[in-house]
Order: structure tokens, then C-alpha cells, then sequence
């Protein structure tokens, strides 16, 4: 079985790159599909996302299915959470090809209740705003 990790900080490298050792880093179709919109949303020259694309190709190991977005509207429905459809479909994708999601989005935790798999929230780093490192006010 498969993870599906999403990436932000480069202290969590680490955590990627266990998983693509033991071979459970996986990337779901929609994963690909938001981080090339956004991508071209911020105007990334188009060789840079054809080189990311090309990095995280190897890890889009499974289709994803129309019956997984039904179940996920499904899922939706129910919890009259429609608005994080797409969340319900990583979390459908992943029941189906994975044992755990580790994540930085916190709206996954209103799913927790409703599946067995496993999900991690991460903890954002908050960058510090005013002053010098390591100065203090007296």
C-alpha cells in the first residue's frame, strides 16, 4: 500500500524521502492536476513545470476513477461538506491505493471520523515576522 504525502517545508524532506526509499510515495492524478494549476496560476515557465511534472510522474501510480469522485460526492453529501470535494476524492483515492495520508491540510481532520485510514495533519512552519534572529526585547 501506498502513502500519499503532500510536501511544503524543506524540513519535512526527510519524511519524502523515507517514503520513495521503502517505495510508498505515492502522488494521486488530482495531486498532479492541482500542482500544475497552480503552477500556471503563478506563471511558472513552462520548462520548470515540465521538469516538475517529469520529477513526479513516476510516483502517479494509479488512475484515478469516476466511481472514486461518485463515492466522494457521496461522502460529501453526507457530511454536507461538498465544498472539500476534493479532499474527499484524495481521501477515496487513498482508502482504495493507500494505508495513510500525511498532509498540511487541516480539512482533512472533518474526515477522520468517517474512514479507517490513517491521516496525519502536519504542522506548518510559521515564519517569525519583525526583529533580528536571536534578538530580544528587554
Amino acid at each position: 500500500m501506498m502513502k500519499i504525502l503532500t510536501w511544503n517545508k524543506c524540513d519535512k524532506v526527510e519524511l519524502i524521502e523515507t517514503a520513495i526509499k521503502e517505495n510508498v510515495f505515492s502522488v494521486s492524478p488530482l495531486v498532479l492536476s492541482e500542482f500544475i494549476y497552480v503552477l500556471s496560476k503563478l506563471n511558472i515557465d513552462k520548462t520548470l513545470v515540465e521538469n516538475a511534472i517529469s520529477l513526479y510522474k513516476p510516483f502517479v501510480k494509479h488512475p484515478l476513477e469516476a466511481s472514486l469522485v461518485f463515492d466522494a460526492y457521496e461522502l460529501c453529501r453526507d457530511l454536507e461538506l461538498c465544498k472539500n470535494i476534493n479532499d474527499a476524492v484524495h481521501l477515496r483515492f487513498a482508502e482504495k491505493h493507500c494505508t495513510k495520508i500525511v498532509t498540511f491540510d487541516k480539512d482533512f481532520n472533518k474526515f477522520k471520523d468517517s474512514t479507517n485510514i490513517v491521516i496525519e495533519v502536519l504542522e506548518t512552519i510559521k515564519k517569525k515576522r519583525g526583529g533580528k534572529r536571536g534578538s530580544s526585547k528587554r
